[in-house]
């Protein structure tokens, strides 16, 4: 159990000469003093701890303790064990005010992947900037701490009734360490807090001590619920809840991340974890191209000439490929391939570099053709001129392809690509 009074100090020495927090969302100051309250954060790096202490000083929250839920399936259910006896044993005997919690049960980066797996695959909300929160540890906070039932209440008035009785009933539940727990109030909100960070890239602990990134703000959200509305005695509608909770939260990132700058001159690039920027700016992963579910607002990441010059040699390659087949069979070499339009290094078809970017975002040989404005005849030309050179029948007097055997040899590995890729 870690007293926060010195990583208070050392965080607000931190980050009071190095960020800048906005603070939005309902008033918190007025459940600070005296009312319990169960605190919900969603959970990106290091430096969630120092941001949360350095916010609530302006609350003056104090006295929290620090117990670390150790994860896995075959030791869950013995850390939930742990968790309620650490409240009974401190929390309600250091007569503390908040128990601070990350649902999602560890750093975002490490969990979106399979957190969006497992959404998709059960129908549960897909979240791009949080992940599906785990509602174990908040089941155990509420049932041990939280609002109480009407026949617990009950009981304390039914030994009021007579003062030797009330003495036996004291004296037997302090020795069960029952009397604290049924005097003393429970837990009346539950707060959720989203913390955001400048252009989706939360900060880590590293970068607060060292200052190694930029100025920067931090934008804090903050909505309470009453504990008595959240439904911790039935597990699907805990579940149900908390995930519409953190729907709502996810769109407060997106939403403050859609108005971070990455363009302009001052630019700051997508992170690491979410390195493809979509045109309105919102990052996505890698993974997340071309794999048959739109993730960008205008499904950019699914455009189909993307998707084909993904599998295709990038286009640098495919005109230094050209110019050396024009350097050396000649300017008017490629006319055996594209017919007339070719002639003279491509000038009909919009030169060298037009072709090798139509070459490698054109699905098939007909889009190819559409696009250079090549007539049906010269695309069947070229399509035959193509299975030539895959099949190793070139200058065959059927006119099929009029390449010689090393000019067929030339172009086998790129054909090849195309053919791989759907081209023909």
């Amino acid at each position: 159990m870690v007293d926060n009074n010195m990583e208070r100090e050392n965080s607000m020495a931190i980050l009071d000469s190095y960020k800048n927090f906005y603070e939005f969302g309902d008033d918190i100051t007025q459940y600070c003093d005296s009312d319990r309250v169960l605190v919900m954060i969603n959970h990106q790096s290091t430096a969630d701890v120092p941001t949360l202490l350095a916010v609530l000083q302006n609350t003056m929250v104090n006295g929290c303790d620090v117990q670390m839920v150790t994860q896995g399936k075959a030791t869950r259910h013995l850390e939930i064990d742990r968790l309620k006896e650490h409240l009974r044993n401190v929390f309600w005997e250091r007569d503390r005010r908040w128990v601070i919690l990350f649902p999602e049960g560890g750093f975002y980066y490490k969990r979106f992947e399979s957190s969006q797996r497992y959404g998709r695959k059960n129908g549960f909300p897909y979240l791009e900037h949080v992940t599906l929160p785990r509602m174990g540890a908040v089941k155990a906070i509420m049932e041990e701490v939280g609002p109480r039932k009407e026949d617990e209440e009950g009981l304390i008035k039914t030994r009021s009734g007579s003062k030797l009785q009330l003495i036996k009933d004291t004296v037997g539940a302090i020795r069960e360490k029952k009397y604290v727990k049924e005097t003393r109030p429970p837990i009346k909100y539950v707060l959720d807090v989203t913390i955001a960070y400048p252009n989706g890239q939360p900060l880590s602990l590293a970068t607060l001590c060292f200052g190694t990134r930029e100025r920067c703000d931090i934008a804090v959200n903050y909505k309470m619920y009453n504990a008595e509305d959240v439904p911790f005695h039935d597990e699907e509608k805990l579940r149900d809840w908390m995930y519409n909770v953190y729907v709502e939260k996810d769109e407060i990132i997106r939403e403050l991340v859609k108005g971070s700058k990455r363009t302009g001159p001052d630019a700051v690039p997508c992170p690491t974890w979410h390195p493809f920027q979509c045109p309105n700016g919102d990052c996505i992963p890698i993974k997340y191209l071309c794999d048959g579910s739109a993730d960008c607002a205008d499904e950019f990441d699914e455009n189909r000439q993307m998707c084909t010059a993904a599998t295709r040699p990038p286009v640098e390659e495919t005109a230094s490929f050209l110019k050396a087949l024009l350097h050396a069979h000649g300017n008017d070499f490629l006319v055996k391939l594209f017919g007339p339009k070719a002639k003279d290094q491509l000038t009909g078809m919009g030169g060298i570099d037009q072709v090798a970017v139509s070459l490698s975002q054109s699905p098939t040989i007909e889009s190819f053709g559409t696009e250079m404005k090549l007539t049906e005849e010269e695309v069947e030309r070229m399509n035959m001129v193509l299975q030539s050179i895959i099949s190793g029948v070139s200058g065959t007097s059927g006119g099929s392809s009029d390449l010689t055997p090393n000019e067929a040899a030339d172009f086998r590995f790129f054909a090849q690509k195309l053919q791989e890729t759907g081209f023909f």
